[in-house]
């Protein structure tokens, strides 16, 4: 379904086909991730569970990493040769199945109906949706990490010195109102290589250690490394705050998935990763409707030029796509010189705010969680 799904995008020529196919991408998805982590977990006991979620988390973030350059240079050539190399890798995965040892189902078959009430009965045990409620501010802060921050970087975060430092060829600069920036696509790629590095000493390190206390460990990392990657337009608060976040999620990732598994009876893995994918379809479906809120309202630099230029000169209604060329001729400063005033004026870091304060709710709530809900 994903494969077809991408094969067929790059002939969407209309809204209603791009969304249907979209729509394919994300059942298809929906039902890859939920299996590959029960089959993963049925092969894990107590003893090489940390390991082996460690090893999961690894290997996703070496595909990660490798992708990032591959796909800029699909896109470089067409959306179609981009698009048609998703779908040749997710085809080329089929072969993969063959190699995967059939461990039979312990569950009785049973019919829909009475799957559907074993899935919700389950679904609402207090210590599976409380636990997923409170996943869901990591889940949140994740997906402003990879949705958000991007107009972020490009709006802006200056980091024109820390390329010249480095010696960065141009093919990894972008150029943006600030100037020739590091492009984010590089920048995000700190992530899946310190992961790469680190996953495999994280998870030996916390391995006997509590889980839910791993977890508030890993949520608290991220909604500081989250923080920081907006305090300021410094380039250098950008990559200690990308730094810090991936430690949180590298730490809070494995465990995860480790203690979902722990709390599935046998026979049940793949239902139960299916609950922890709902604690991502919350985090991803709120946390774009009020991340994109906040961003516009808060962050975004042609939003606040508009507003600066109603508010000091009067002049209502502009185009956002025009506002920031029109604040520069209003004040007779060059862009660099426009954007330091709106950060100065408007801290649009104030969008990060909530997510931080959600991001340490859910932290605390998951110590709560530990000591009030019997397990």
């Amino acid at each position: 379904m994903v494969g077809l799904s991408y094969f067929l995008l790059p002939f969407a020529r209309e809204i209603w086909s791009f969304m249907i196919l979209i729509i394919g991408i994300g059942l298809g998805y929906g039902m890859i991730k939920p299996s590959t982590l029960g089959v993963v977990s049925k092969n894990l006991n107590y003893k090489n569970e940390a390991f082996g979620w460690g090893l999961y988390i690894l290997l996703l973030n070496i595909a990660v990493f490798t992708v990032t350059p591959l796909a800029s240079f699909l896109k470089n050539i067409s959306w179609t040769a981009l698009f048609w190399g998703a779908s040749g890798i997710m085809f080329l995965q089929l072969f993969s199945i063959l190699f995967i040892k059939n461990i039979p189902s312990k569950e009785k078959s049973s019919t829909i109906i009475i799957q559907a009430k074993e899935l919700f009965s389950g679904l609402f045990q207090p210590k599976i949706l409380i636990f997923i409620l409170l996943i869901s501010g990591f889940t949140m802060i994740y997906m402003q990490f990879y949705e958000t921050l991007p107009h972020f970087i490009l709006d802006w975060i200056k980091t024109g010195e820390i390329a010249l430092m480095l010696g960065l060829p141009k093919s990894m600069m972008m150029e943006t109102d600030l100037g020739s920036m590091i492009s984010y696509q590089y920048l995000y790629m700190i992530n899946p290589l310190l992961t790469t590095i680190f996953i495999l000493i994280i998870s030996h390190y916390f391995r006997k250690k509590d889980k839910i206390n791993v977890l508030a460990i890993g949520m608290i990392l991220v909604s500081i490394g989250w923080m920081i990657t907006g305090m300021s337009s410094n380039g250098a608060f950008l990559l200690i705050g990308m730094v810090v976040y991936s430690f949180g999620e590298m730490t809070t990732n494995p465990k995860l998935t480790e203690y979902m598994s722990s709390l599935s009876p046998n026979g049940k893995k793949s239902t139960f990763m299916g609950y922890l994918s709902l604690a991502y379809l919350i985090g991803y479906s709120i946390g774009a409707l009020f991340g994109g809120y906040m961003y516009q309202k808060y962050g975004e630099k042609a939003g606040l030029a508009a507003d600066y230029l109603a508010d000091k000169f009067a002049m209502v209604g502009i185009d956002k796509t025009q506002s920031f060329g029109i604040l520069m001729e209003q004040t007779g400063l060059n862009s660099t010189q426009v954007t330091v005033l709106l950060w100065d004026y408007y801290s649009p870091w104030l969008a990060w705010l909530p997510f931080f304060v959600i991001g340490i709710f859910c932290s605390i709530g998951l110590i709560w969680y530990k000591n009030k809900i019997k397990l």
